[in-house]
């Protein structure tokens, strides 16, 4: 005995198949990653270059263009040659917990939009919208 009924979708009823349609909403994300020279111990405020003792502060900032995305994670690598600086990561302006003394997006994690649950980054191009993480290294 087949059951099903209706023919909407190409169905055919009771023949024993059936189909069924979904939309997926997602969002557009736009990551951007830039890097700052910070302090090198001897040039002036704002002249920094990177020499080995430098360190810099790299900013990733995450822009949805699209639908409001939930579960959005980020994995970030420390780049080679560097060193993490401990306690330097930031989410949206508030400190974020080193993970047994490394940065928190190594092993990945959530980001947020400011005053968002984690994982939700709102549409829109306005600081309240973009998710920003930073974190420093010093040039080995």
């Amino acid at each position: 005995v087949f059951a099903e009924t209706g023919t909407a979708n190409g169905n055919v009823a009771n023949n024993g198949i059936s189909f069924a349609f979904d939309q997926y909403f997602v969002g557009t994300l736009t990551v951007t990653k830039t890097a700052a020279v910070i302090s090198d111990g001897f040039s002036p405020a704002g002249q920094a270059k990177p020499i080995p003792g430098a360190i810099v502060e790299y900013t990733i900032s995450v822009q949805n263009n699209g639908l409001v995305t939930s579960g959005a994670t980020m994995t970030e690598i420390i780049p080679t040659n560097t060193t993490y600086v401990a306690g330097s990561t930031t989410l949206n302006g508030a400190a974020v917990a080193d993970v047994a003394g490394a940065m928190p997006y190594v092993t990945g994690a959530a980001i947020n939009s400011p005053a968002a649950a984690a994982g939700v980054i709102n549409p829109g191009s306005t600081a309240a919208e973009i998710a920003v993480v930073r974190f420093r290294v010093t040039i080995n």
